[in-house]
């Protein structure tokens, strides 16, 4: 549990692996894995979301590697959002 991101009293929310729970209660956070799973019923209604233009799904970033540390700062500045696919088979 990377526990310099957690203050006294805050809340680690993991979508990737559960947390250290004896981490979490020693700095005084809480430590929650939350995972979905959607079905076909919500996946329809996502699709009529997106069909009726109410919401647009973000599209994948495509970066060569050597971009990542320029990524990386425009996702902590908020420049991008969404998710970062590096294309490893193009050279600089």
């Amino acid at each position: 549990m990377p526990l310099g991101l957690s203050t006294q009293g805050g809340l680690l929310l993991s979508t990737v692996a559960e947390p250290d729970q004896k981490a979490a209660t020693a700095t005084g956070a809480r430590a929650v894995f939350y995972q979905t799973v959607p079905n076909q019923q919500m996946l329809k209604h996502i699709q009529v979301l997106v069909d009726h233009g109410e919401i647009t799904p973000l599209s994948p970033i495509t970066a060569r590697l050597e971009q990542a540390a320029d990524i990386h700062r425009k996702l902590e500045m908020r420049e991008l959002a969404g998710k970062i696919v590096f294309d490893l088979t193009t050279e600089a």
